[in-house]
């Protein structure tokens, strides 16, 4: 039984929650590695998709672009059946666990994730619901949970089917109300905290030279 491998704090948390399981909300696909085809790269051929990895997500808002781009030919079907879709959710299962990037509404362009990472793809996708599912992950409760399914002495990993099984948030009016608004304060601290850092840009480049200034006046 999946309730038997949570632990008394994650128990505790979701006494006054609505709750079903991922399983009954979303279908899960975990990719497999997907390689670079350096022939069909030096030919011109194939088609060019971006790798979301763990380093590409945000701390808030939406993920849209990646770093990493491959090109692939042969491995073209299978970079189709796992590429990102709008309203998607990606949570990093393996090595750094409990890692959450959400795809806009917007998006239109050619990613898919690492191996490390299972895309949850809700059963009728919306906005709100993927935020809903990414703001679960992100909270401490969501965390608490992946903690507890959290196996593997050298590398941590948590396993899919586990996972589906395990409680998750009823779309209820009270829980997409609470995750877009956790979404919403994210996005703004998050800009706070990038003004902050161009302050500190600013005040780093003007170190002593105001002063060099007003001396040499």
């Amino acid at each position: 039984m999946v309730s038997t491998l949570l632990s008394k704090n994650a128990t505790a948390l979701l006494t006054n929650i609505d709750t079903t399981t991922i399983a009954e909300t979303a279908f899960m696909l975990r990719p497999p590695l997907i390689k670079n085809e350096s022939d069909a790269e030096k030919a011109g051929k194939g088609t060019s998709f971006g790798i979301a990895s763990i380093t590409d997500f945000p701390e808030s808002g939406y993920l849209s672009s990646t770093e990493r781009q491959i090109i692939v030919q042969e491995q073209n079907n299978v970079a189709q059946k796992y590429s990102l879709q709008p309203h998607d959710v990606m949570l990093s299962i393996v090595g750094s666990i409990g890692r959450v990037a959400i795809i806009g509404p917007d998006y239109n362009g050619k990613m898919v994730p690492s191996s490390n990472i299972v895309i949850i793809r809700m059963h009728e996708p919306s906005a709100q619901k993927a935020i809903l599912c990414g703001m679960f992950y992100k909270s401490a409760i969501g965390q608490q949970i992946l903690a507890d399914l959290t196996h593997g002495k050298t590398i941590p990993l948590i396993s899919k089917k586990t996972l589906a099984s395990t409680p998750f948030p009823a779309a209820t009016e009270k829980n997409l109300a609470a995750a877009l608004a956790l979404f919403e304060q994210e996005t703004l601290a998050e800009e706070k905290c990038r003004q902050l850092r161009e302050d500190i840009k600013t005040a780093r480049s003007n170190f002593l030279i105001d002063d060099t200034h007003s001396s040499a006046n």
